[in-house]
């Protein structure tokens, strides 16, 4: 499709189609019906065994009709699969351990104290 000016004039653009690609004539060939026999055969589908249908497992019906089933999937541990962590949850985080860290060597700190006053008493001297 070409966009060339309106050959009667105006500022609209004029789209000018140009065929392309192959000509086609579609034409009905057959016009003749089959015969009611073979028309009813041809129609035919086929049918499941008589009296057998498949079992439909892990799946029931309660009182008021509606269908409960049961899905059998293997434990998931949640703290092994990788996912995408939220900046923010890194962070988190990090206070997280930080906070731990500090409560450590706090606990830390006043063992030693304790550890040192004991000395202090037992021995007469402080520890260096």
């Amino acid at each position: 499709c070409k966009l060339k000016k309106n050959p009667r004039g105006g500022n609209a653009p004029y789209p000018l189609l140009q065929p392309c690609g192959p000509d086609m004539d579609f034409r009905m060939r057959r016009i003749q019906m089959a015969e009611p026999d073979l028309w009813k055969a041809s129609l035919q589908q086929p049918q499941s065994a008589p009296g057998k249908s498949k079992k439909i497992k892990n799946q029931s019906t309660n009182l008021f009709g509606e269908r409960i089933g049961r899905l059998h999937l293997e434990r998931q541990i949640i703290d092994k699969m990788g996912g995408r962590k939220i900046k923010a949850l890194r962070r988190a985080d990090k206070l997280e351990k930080e906070a731990d860290r500090a409560a450590v060597e706090s606990e830390l700190d006043r063992e030693k104290g304790e550890s040192n006053k004991e000395f202090e008493q037992t021995y007469g001297y402080q520890e260096e």
